[in-house]
């Protein structure tokens, strides 16, 4: 029982791999932030309650736009994480392909985080959990709150969820 609890407990603090390419994006009216989130990453559900707990006003500033892969990324779609991504406040919902969320953004892990400032440069890139399934604070939910104060952040924090790979998923 001993040695379940504490495998258990290094899956949770074990994080994914870290988006392999940053691209700078346009030049917009305020902040920006990309998440990319498979659709049955159970872990995953932390990132959007957190995202959920920052409030209408913040979301509003951070121009969500959540880009959801794997079996179940269709907008009709029973599974948790699509339902919590479409009733994000002020959030654009993208559903894609393994192999096109790739192409576009390069994220390996769900729950991989793109801040870019208005300028279009990454502010911050990681994910805003402390492990995986883990809800609270954390250092990309400080980078977060720096950057809707106006302040500078951590530029990054390790990603806590699923690989972004169905098996047959980036072909």
């Amino acid at each position: 029982m001993a040695f379940a609890i504490c495998q258990a407990t290094l899956w949770e603090a074990t994080p994914g791999k870290s988006a392999v390419r940053t691209n700078k994006i346009t030049k917009s009216a305020g902040l920006r932030l990309v998440v990319v989130i498979h659709s049955d990453c159970p872990c995953s559900e932390a990132t959007l309650e957190n995202l959920q707990s920052l409030g209408e006003s913040s979301l509003a500033r951070l121009n969500p736009h959540i880009v959801i892969t794997g079996p179940h990324a269709t907008a009709g779609s029973e599974s948790a994480n699509v339902k919590a991504a479409v009733r994000l406040p002020h959030a654009s919902v993208e559903f894609c392909s393994e192999a096109d969320e790739f192409a576009r953004y390069g994220g390996l892990t769900s729950g991989q985080c793109f801040l870019y400032g208005p300028s279009g440069a990454l502010q911050f890139s990681g994910g805003i959990t402390a492990g995986r399934g883990v809800q609270g604070n954390s250092a990309g939910m400080t980078a977060i709150q720096a950057a809707l104060h106006g302040e500078k952040g951590p530029e990054s924090a390790p990603v806590f969820g699923c690989q972004l790979s169905t098996p047959g998923g980036r072909a």
